[in-house]
């Protein structure tokens, strides 16, 4: 077909170009040859989409992108534009993007509120899982039809073609869904670590954290469920919270309560029919985070890795001279392992 000649990425008219030709095959009985000569006209419109003819005559192939000329809310600053898709240099890899996720980070980075600030114009997102569809000609670890997930954040991933150098690709099993390849770098990483950098954590200790709903909180609930380890877990208030404390129960919380249980005095017995908690994980900030460390131990560690209600962490003087603080941003840890 077209799409293995000229590597037309599988957009909407794409999908409506395979159905043409399964139905084409099914409902007329045709070969494979005749159906794909009557789906093929549909194919000159991807081909329309995806490439232009230069006055000089060369083919240049476009990709669409998600971009931003200035910083500011998503809504306001977010064009779909059409791009060039770069030739593919020799240490270089070409990858049809399958899924990119939208994580509060990158709203942040668009916002401008990131530590980290790309270049104007710049294209959205970090998390990618793609398919390899061409690599340079020193590439030998990466080869075509290879699904690839990024290694470092900045490829501005919103766009249906990236072309980067292979080392900042890392290959992940064809056999992962797409969906859990595409969240797989930032967020399972992020918990990953901060349960095992800070505090030495075995079977029968208890965790506590704020923004348990989230994607770090969900992987949290799942990594320590796997270690047999508490987690007790402190979420929003909503109209749903108690089909969120199901499911957040189903991922192996030990205990799921709101941020105004966690504020009242008697919540202590619960947190009594647990081991005395070590390790404390904030996204949130303000008020939530004094409240998770009221209920640590006084030498425990509490991890600051987020500020989604964007208040200060404030915490009694004894609580500041006696416990650790620290923060953690995963970008300022990550080092590729290949191996």
């Amino acid at each position: 077909m077209w799409c293995g000649v000229y590597d037309i990425q599988w957009s909407c008219c794409d999908l409506f170009l395979l159905a043409i030709h399964v139905h084409a095959i099914v409902r007329f009985k045709l070969n494979r040859c005749d159906a794909t000569m009557i789906a093929s006209r549909y194919a000159l419109q991807s081909i329309v989409r995806h490439c232009r003819v230069t006055a000089a005559g060369n083919v240049r192939w476009l990709s669409q992108a998600l971009v931003y000329s200035k910083f500011g809310a998503p809504e306001d600053v977010l064009e779909i534009q059409q791009m060039d898709v770069p030739s593919v240099g020799e240490g270089d890899v070409k990858m049809k993007v399958l899924a990119s996720p939208v994580n509060p980070s990158d709203i942040n980075v668009i916002q401008g509120l990131y530590p980290l600030s790309p270049r104007l114009p710049a294209v959205g997102g970090n998390e990618v899982v793609g398919m390899v569809t061409e690599v340079g000609s020193t590439v030998t670890s990466l080869k075509p039809g290879d699904h690839v997930i990024a290694g470092q954040p900045g490829l501005g991933t919103w766009r249906d073609t990236v072309v980067c150098q292979y080392d900042k690709l890392l290959a992940v099993p064809v056999e992962l869904p797409v969906h859990l390849a595409a969240t797989l770098m930032v967020n399972p990483a992020t918990a990953y670590r901060m349960m095992s950098d800070f505090v030495q954590l075995g079977e029968g200790d208890t965790v506590i954290q704020n923004g348990a709903n989230s994607g770090v909180g969900q992987a949290v609930i799942q990594l320590a469920a796997v270690r047999k380890i508490n987690t007790i877990n402190i979420i929003r208030n909503r109209s749903n919270v108690d089909q969120m404390k199901e499911y957040l129960i189903s991922l192996g919380a030990t205990e799921v309560i709101t941020e105004e249980d966690n504020s009242k005095r008697d919540i202590k017995s619960l947190y009594q029919r647990y081991s005395p908690a070590r390790l404390g994980l904030n996204t949130v900030g303000g008020d939530s985070a004094t409240n998770v460390m009221r209920q640590l131990t006084p030498q425990a560690v509490l991890v600051t890795y987020g500020g989604m209600s964007r208040k200060p962490v404030m915490l009694p003087t004894v609580r500041v001279v006696m416990s650790t603080l620290v923060h953690f941003w995963l970008i300022g840890v990550s080092d590729i392992q290949r191996d």
